[in-house]
């Protein structure tokens, strides 16, 4: 019986033992479990607020952008609202998205019309209807951006524009487009009237030239019954001069006056009528004396065509009426060519009994050679006389507006002997 009761005592006694161990561990578990949730609860805290702080960031951020999104679209708005221009947002099926207040404008759209545009087929709008603008359209769904110059009109309305079509790709694919359409109707009406006074200008600077034409054709004709009455030589010598350089004058008018051009004139064309006029003037046999004229086809500005004119005057007449006398035969060449560094080179040759060697360009002292010096000048060009197997002269000018003439030396000119003048 004590044995059992011993036993009984030490199984009690480790039982207890075992019961407080697992007492204490628990106690020292949930000790344990406790502190670390308390530091869980400190992590969950700290996260927590930190989290907080991220969304206040987050969400001030968010309304600042959507202040900026909604001021950007504001803008947006009263750009496209105020816009001079049309603009229409179309899909990808031509239909109306958006259209802004110009558009009714421009399109001479009616208010009942206008407030039910949205939602309905470009192509079904009354002014959209014609087939130059339905190609338009054909191009801008193949993707293509277009630009053209129509006319839009139904019933009473008319209105020239520019129409616009700008693409809209995502992913490559078409999605619809945006049509600029700029009102140039008043810009067209002003181009009209503007046409209309360059015409009466045209008109008026015509009747201009063959005015002055008239005059000088006048003068010319005053001269020619005044050479009747000179009976000293040297006088008509110098009164048909004077005849002829009217007449060059004159002819210039008169091309400008039958030419497209009213500031410019054929100078090939005016030098062989020139040239033409002074065979016949002086009576010279073309087969006798033969006239050769090379000169690449340019425009000449009448500043311009007048001083190469008279210069051609006085060097051909000289060569006419003293290079080839007592039925002698030969040959006058004229040529004109326009270098590449853009300037003029004009000669006058002929193979004649050739210049007296006592006349020297740089000190004419004859009236023709003074002439055709202060011509030059006026050109700003340079003059260089051969003479070798050919009397050449030699004239070179730059590209140069002459809007103003020159004045000739104011000195008094010397005395002329005519059998001294070529």
């Amino acid at each position: 019986m004590e044995n059992q009761i011993q036993t009984f005592v030490i199984a009690s006694s480790i039982f207890l033992g075992f019961f407080i161990l697992i007492t204490v561990y628990l106690i020292v578990k949930l000790k344990i479990n406790d502190i670390k949730l308390k530091k869980s609860e400190e992590k969950l805290k700290t996260f927590n607020e930190t989290l907080q702080d991220i969304v206040t960031e987050r969400t001030k951020k968010l309304r600042e952008s959507e202040k900026e999104l909604r001021s950007l679209y504001e803008l947006h708005k009263e750009v496209l609202e105020n816009s001079p221009a049309g603009i229409i947002k179309l899909n990808k099926n031509l239909i109306i998205e958006y259209d802004n207040p110009e558009i009714d404008k421009i399109l001479g759209l009616s208010e009942d019309i206008s407030s039910k545009i949205q939602g309905k087929n470009i192509k079904d709008i009354p002014v959209f209807k014609d087939p130059e603008i339905e190609t338009f359209f054909d191009d801008l769904l193949d993707g293509y951006e277009v630009s053209r110059e129509v006319i839009l009109s139904n019933n009473n309305y008319k209105s020239y524009v520019v129409l616009n079509g700008v693409p809209i790709f995502e992913d490559d694919k078409f999605i619809g487009a945006v049509l600029l359409i700029n009102d140039i109707t008043e810009l067209k009406n002003a181009e009209d009237q503007i046409r209309a006074s360059l015409r009466e200008k045209e008109v008026l600077l015509k009747e201009l030239h063959h005015r002055v034409k008239n005059n000088m054709q006048i003068i010319s004709s005053m001269l020619k019954l005044q050479l009747e009455y000179i009976k000293d030589k040297r006088a008509l010598e110098l009164a048909k001069n004077s005849h002829n350089r009217v007449q060059t004058m004159a002819l210039v008018h008169d091309k400008l006056y039958h030419s497209d051009n009213l500031a410019r004139i054929n100078f090939n064309d005016y030098i062989k009528s020139l040239s033409v006029y002074l065979l016949g003037y002086y009576g010279i046999n073309s087969k006798r004396v033969k006239l050769i004229i090379k000169i690449s086809k340019t425009s000449m500005d009448i500043n311009t065509a007048i001083p190469c004119g008279l210069i051609v005057n006085e060097l051909l007449s000289n060569a006419l009426k003293h290079a080839f006398p007592d039925d002698r035969k030969g040959e006058i060449a004229i040529s004109f060519e326009v270098n590449k560094n853009k300037t003029y080179n004009l000669k006058i040759s002929d193979n004649g009994i050739g210049f007296p060697d006592n006349i020297n360009i740089k000190n004419a002292n004859t009236l023709g050679l003074i002439l055709i010096k202060a011509l030059v000048q006026q050109l700003h060009g340079e003059v260089v006389l051969h003479k070798n197997n050919k009397t050449t002269f030699d004239i070179t000018f730059g590209d140069v507006f002459l809007s103003t003439y020159r004045e000739f030396p104011n000195k008094d000119l010397p005395e002329i002997e005519l059998n001294n003048t070529k």
